[in-house]
């Protein structure tokens, strides 16, 4: 799939994509959820964070509110410093 290499790996737009291809933009869009969908993209996001994200969306589940924050604590200077370097 040569649109999804230049989609995630040369960063090109889905309108310039579409362009080279001779497609419709939404066709491209399709074509990469397909992908995604397929297992053939994978999206891995890595950073300490994202726990405080699943802890929001829980807090929301559990208590039925609309908005949560959840705000991360670091212990110590390397757990600051491994945070802030994104590992």
């Amino acid at each position: 799939m040569k649109s999804v290499y230049m989609y995630y790996i040369d960063n090109m737009s889905q309108h310039d994509i579409a362009q080279d291809f001779h497609f419709s933009r939404s066709k491209i869009s399709r074509l990469l959820l397909e992908a995604r969908e397929q297992g053939i993209v994978q999206i891995n996001v890595t950073t300490p964070v994202t726990r405080c994200f699943d802890l929001e969306q829980q807090l929301k589940d559990v208590f039925g509110i609309s908005e949560a924050v959840a705000v991360p604590v670091y212990s110590t200077k390397e757990a600051i410093d491994s945070a802030l370097a994104g590992k």
